[in-house]
């Protein structure tokens, strides 16, 4: 949601490199946006290509680096493990999200969950957050409390009061 895939081999995955690292535009005018109004954004992603390989330590790195630099994030949680790990990071497990939300100064009583993928809202309820699908199309909303087609879109629910309504990740 914040960064293009790539085409490995006829699927679409995370990128493995940092030179296929490109976040979407105007993403880092939505979360300027949001910490203008004084939320906090954190980001919680799934790597098991780091497990199985695919995806070197250092590639990573430097691609962490400019999502904070160049959207300006207050923290970013990874999971390295794959699914049979049994880990309570990896989404849909909600670890790395209330790692997140104790690092903003945030509860889950204020936070939301936005993302693009069942195992995000998924989390996002176990973190016990309001939870925002930003679809790619399917009807299916997965159970999110809300459903939106961007980014932008999602920020303009969360800045019109649906973090109060529904109980933004964080507030300050």
């Amino acid at each position: 949601m914040l960064n293009h895939l790539v085409d490995y081999d006829g699927v679409l995955v995370a990128p493995r490199k940092f030179s296929e690292f490109r976040l979407f535009e105007g993403v880092g005018e939505v979360v300027k946006r949001l910490k203008d109004s004084g939320i906090a954004i954190g980001v919680a992603t799934n790597q098991p290509e780091i497990t199985r390989g695919g995806l070197k330590g250092h590639e990573l790195e430097l691609m962490m680096r400019a999502l904070r630099r160049e959207i300006s994030v207050d923290d970013v949680r990874v999971c390295p493990h794959q699914d049979g790990d049994g880990c309570a990071c990896r989404k849909p497990q909600p670890g790395m999200l209330l790692d997140l939300m104790r690092s903003c100064g945030a509860d889950s009583a204020r936070s939301v969950m936005v993302g693009d993928t069942w195992k995000d809202i998924e989390a996002g309820k176990r973190a016990q957050c309001a939870t925002i699908l930003v679809s790619n199309g399917s009807s299916d909303a997965l159970g999110a409390d809300a459903v939106v087609r961007s980014l932008s879109e999602a920020a303009d629910l969360i800045l019109a009061g649906f973090c109060q309504a529904k109980r933004p990740l964080g507030g300050r």
